[in-house]
């Protein structure tokens, strides 16, 4: 049957009250106006326990064979692994904030951001809203604060990038101080670049500024860190050997869409996170933006240009490019096979971008395992559409080329 219409609406995005209580309704929208009419596709509500609210750091273990990823929750103040699509929680209360170092479900974390491995096998955890440096042993989830000497003070740390060698420094997007830190396989804490005052100067590595960093990235090579400089709008690269910042990608202080020459015409909107690739791509988190952007850079002229990977109105749908959705995307990571992961902060979702030509996006279907955590269920809340991906309260593809056209929409429910 078919139930009432809403009448009167001008956006694509339907609000659904009480969705618990509609489990299983299906919906079609329908827009009208002097020029014609156009219909969606009819979407079921598929409700779903929500296992990670809201996904905000991602880091993924080497190795394609056994795929796992450690995800931090800045709801619930957990860190969890996911293998092969089952996920556990190893530190953290759910939905306990707090500051103690301890083993499991006796630690706790308040609102966990950035996360990254190091070689030797630990995880880093930036836990923003304790203003510290965490580290969590992989086997056993021993927590403990880590950070030493007279920079070790933070401030709403976000991301932070591990190298690829036991020797090698972290670094960490000191967020709430405008800087960027390294920390030293023994724990000393130093400043890499800033002046611990906002602004959008390059230059000499202390003399440059930042505003709100959020993310950081570090080449093979180790020789260069890429940040993202979120209230700024643009990438910056820290050159370690010249003692340099210059900016990489984006027009500073100028947000926006626009892809093409990265350093003269492209625009972010609120970066937040990167990774990089062992031939240089830089992929970005472009949180304002709802979208996956990626700079290249041409190896005979070194032109470097941004192209959109993946992503385009705020949403939520799976697919190809530009036909799938995002919804404020805050962490990014890269296998070994060439897949990246998003913590789709948002839609509560973790997304994976194929390796292929498409930019296949999906979405990861995960099952709870009890560890520390009690949460039990499937991830994300999501939609079934007959006749294009998505749902989860996001309008299909059926969007419209130009919702201007229409003044009057209508969705109706049938059940």
């Amino acid at each position: 049957m078919t139930g009432p219409g809403y009448e009167g609406t001008n956006t694509a995005a339907l609000t659904i009250l009480d969705p618990y209580g509609k489990n299983g309704w299906q919906f079609h929208c329908a827009a009208t106006n002097a020029l014609g009419s156009a219909d969606s596709a009819t979407v079921t509500l598929d409700v779903r326990p929500n296992l990670l609210p809201s996904p905000a750091g991602i880091a993924v273990a080497p190795g394609a064979a056994n795929l796992k990823l450690h995800i931090s929750d800045t709801t619930l103040h957990t860190v969890s692994v996911v293998t092969n699509g089952t996920l556990a929680t190893i530190a953290g209360q759910p939905r306990v904030s707090g500051a103690a170092n301890a083993t499991g479900a006796d630690a706790r974390f308040n609102k966990p951001r950035g996360l990254a491995l190091t070689a030797g096998g630990d995880l880093l955890v930036a836990d923003t809203g304790n203003h510290q440096l965490r580290a969590i042993t992989t086997v056993g989830g021993t927590v403990t604060t880590i950070g030493a000497g007279p920079d070790a003070t933070l401030a709403s740390p976000a991301g932070i990038a591990a190298t690829d060698t036991a020797s090698g420094p972290a670094y960490i997007a000191d967020t709430g101080n405008h800087l960027v830190k390294k920390i030293s396989p023994s724990g000393e804490v130093s400043i890499v670049a800033g002046s611990a005052t906002s602004g959008t100067d390059n230059g000499p590595l202390l003399q440059a500024k930042f505003n709100a960093p959020a993310g950081v990235a570090v080449d093979v090579s180790g020789d260069y860190v890429y940040v993202a400089d979120t209230n700024n709008h643009v990438i910056r690269l820290i050159d370690l050997a010249a003692g340099s910042v210059t900016t990489f990608a984006g027009q500073m202080r100028a947000s926006g869409t626009t892809d093409g020459d990265a350093t003269l015409a492209a625009k972010l909107n609120a970066p937040s996170a990167l990774a990089v690739d062992t031939e240089g791509n830089v992929y970005i988190a472009d949180t304002g933006n709802a979208r996956i952007r990626v700079v290249t850079t041409n190896t005979t002229t070194l032109e470097r240009t941004m192209l959109t990977l993946a992503g385009n109105h705020p949403g939520f749908t799976d697919g190809s490019g530009t036909n799938a959705w995002f919804d404020s995307p805050s962490s990014i990571a890269l296998a070994d096979d060439g897949a990246l992961y998003i913590a789709d902060t948002g839609n509560a979702a973790i997304r994976r971008i194929a390796p292929d030509d498409a930019a296949t996006v999906t979405t990861l279907a995960l099952v709870s395992t009890t560890t520390t955590g009690t949460t039990t269920g499937t991830n994300p809340p999501s939609g079934n559409e007959t006749g294009g991906g998505g749902g989860g309260g996001a309008p299909s593809l059926w969007h419209l080329t130009a919702l201007a056209l229409f003044a009057l929409a209508r969705c109706n429910r049938k059940k």
